[in-house]
């Protein structure tokens, strides 16, 4: 049975507890160099033992395994009663009331257990698996104790306060919008999470409400219901099932639900144009197999049947479109393949701020392919994402995506949409980064409603919203972002940036000239939340058009939350 080390006032106790009394092997300290369990306190850096561009921690000889004798659970607390800055009454209030995530749930999240033999990639998979709860702000694995084919091991976990008021107000591209309700991601310390709340958009208010078990039934299932109801329609959504949850998983299944009712808007020079009503269906059920690790590499296979329902329906108080597109019934069975590499690094000051942060830097594949015999259509779908340059202070990533029908008779695609991301990281100093990105996206003969759209909310951050928009898109980014070690009030990490976008989205078979290409210039600031669950950098920036005078603005303010940088 796991030991759960209290973060809240026996840290010194603790320290001078003597080893037998925890637990420790006397007999092993001739041939170790074990002097007593002495446990992570408050205040830890976890980003002490990585190099800012990705490591690769070895705490387990390569090749070799070892016999887990104990794991101590050790739970930092939110704020560290040590640290001057973080010790006022009320921190330390927030501290007492907290309720901390259970060890069980900690347990549940590791690769091992006790009396189970471990080696160095289920210590680091484990670890990444910790890190993508939002409900904790890092982790790191520890060896405690290392004794001829026996190890101790201390899980560190950094709390996060998760029961947050839902009040945002957000300003892009000279729209407004807002939320207020509650969330919690770590529901009385259970690994659950369920928010409920309104949300104002510049196309619909919501009323929302969320649920999400990752261990229902106390397995590894996992139940996701969503229940929103729209001033012009609705969306629920059930979702169950076992999901691929390890690189060395073997099997699979889930049963995904969805339906929804909408009005889908079209946008040019960001005045709408048209509008209609959407009604979405969608029902599938599948099975995964997989022969697990092999060779640093996994490959999956999912069987499945698939049913779409799209209604269209003209709305009476809005402009009616040029062409209604035709329903949609799809029936199909489908497989897909999925690869991934197993390819790692750990690096901070990336993508957040302080924070540890895994690199992918292998190859990730997923390729769907189904068929419907109504209409005779070949159903594609698909993202490969994949990193190509990986070295110090230098990190070139790519993800491409696809999707569309083909239809055999026609020998056309219909509704397909292809997209290609490439972002580059260029490390100047120690706390200075140079950030480029490209986007490319093109749609092949869409529905009526569907276009690519770039403005304030997505892309050229000095103009309206959809103030671009067409067929086909292309978007190019550059930041220059800097990393502090500011924390004001022991609650936000600080960063800065000055951007410049640079973008066009244009209709292929129209004159490409009409809008051209658009730019703007500007500068922001970045508050990344340290003591609240992960998921959100607050991006405030100031954007300025470039010889555009039919923007509307000569400068743009712009306030909202972002999951990076």
């Amino acid at each position: 049975m796991s030991s759960h080390v209290c973060s809240r006032g026996v840290w010194l106790a603790l320290l001078m507890t003597p080893g037998w009394a925890l637990g420790a092997d006397l007999n092993c300290h001739a041939a170790s160099t074990y002097v007593g369990y002495e446990p992570a306190l408050p205040g830890y850096d976890f980003t002490a033992r990585l190099q800012r561009w990705g490591d690769d921690i070895d705490r387990i000889k390569a090749g070799h395994k070892k016999t887990v004798r104990k794991i101590y659970i050790n739970t930092l607390p939110i704020f560290d009663p040590a640290n001057a800055q973080e010790n006022f009454a009320l921190y330390r209030w927030a501290n007492r009331v907290h309720r901390y995530t259970r060890p069980a749930v900690i347990e549940r999240l590791l690769l091992f257990s006790i009396g189970e033999e471990v080696n160095d990639h289920l210590l680091d998979e484990s670890e990444r698996l910790l890190r993508q709860e939002n409900y904790i702000a890092d982790s790191a694995i520890r060896v405690v104790r290392d004794c001829q084919n026996e190890v101790d091991l201390e899980v560190v976990t950094h709390e996060v306060w998760t029961l947050m008021p839902e009040i945002s107000l957000k300003s892009s591209g000279g729209d407004t919008s807002g939320s207020l309700g509650f969330r919690d991601s770590n529901f009385l310390g259970s690994g659950k999470s369920i928010g409920l709340g309104v949300k104002k958009e510049p196309d619909r208010n919501k009323l929302q409400f969320h649920y999400n078990d990752p261990y229902f039934q106390g397995e590894r299932l996992n139940l996701s219901v969503r229940v929103e109801k729209y001033s012009d329609g609705y969306h629920r959504s059930v979702d169950i099932g076992l999901p691929f949850y390890a690189l060395d998983t073997r099997r699979s299944w889930g049963v995904p639900m969805a339906e929804s009712q909408s009005t889908q808007s079209r946008y040019v020079d960001s005045v709408k144009v048209s509008a209609l009503q959407v009604q979405d269906q969608a029902v599938s059920t599948y099975f995964g197999l997989s022969a697990g690790l092999i060779d640093e590499q996994v490959a999956r296979y999912l069987f499945g049947l698939q049913l779409e329902k799209q209604h269209y329906a003209i709305l009476p108080d809005e402009i009616v479109p040029a062409r209604v597109p035709d329903d949609l019934n799809l029936a199909y069975p489908f497989v897909e393949y999925q690869q991934v590499q197993d390819d790692y690094k750990i690096g901070f000051n990336i993508n957040q701020i302080k924070r540890s942060e895994d690199i992918h830097l292998g190859r990730d594949l997923r390729a769907r392919l189904g068929y419907s015999p109504q209409g005779g259509q070949v159903i594609l779908q698909g993202v490969w994402a994949d990193t190509w340059l990986s070295r110090d202070k230098m990190l070139l990533q790519s993800n491409l995506g696809w999707r569309g029908r083909w239809d055999i008779n026609r020998h056309v695609i219909e509704d397909g949409e292809l997209n290609l991301a490439l972002k580059f990281h260029r490390g100047q100093t120690k706390n200075r980064s140079l950030f480029m990105a490209m986007e490319i996206s093109m749609l092949k003969n869409p529905l009526d409603q569907d276009a690519l759209t770039l403005g304030g909310d997505k892309g050229l951050r000095g103009y309206r919203s959809n103030y671009l928009s067409g067929d086909s898109l292309i978007l190019l980014t550059m930041e220059e972002r800097v990393f502090t070690q500011y924390e004001p009030f022991g609650l936000f990490n600080l960063g800065f940036a000055a951007f410049a976008d640079v973008g066009r989205a244009w209709f292929r078979e129209v004159d490409v000239d009409k809008d051209g290409w658009k730019a703007d210039v500007g500068f922001g600031l970045r508050l990344l939340p340290s003591k609240s669950d992960k998921g959100q950098v607050i991006h405030l920036d100031v954007a300025f058009p470039v010889n555009d005078r039919n923007s509307g603005r000569a400068m743009l303010v712009s306030v909202e939350m972002k999951k990076t940088l």
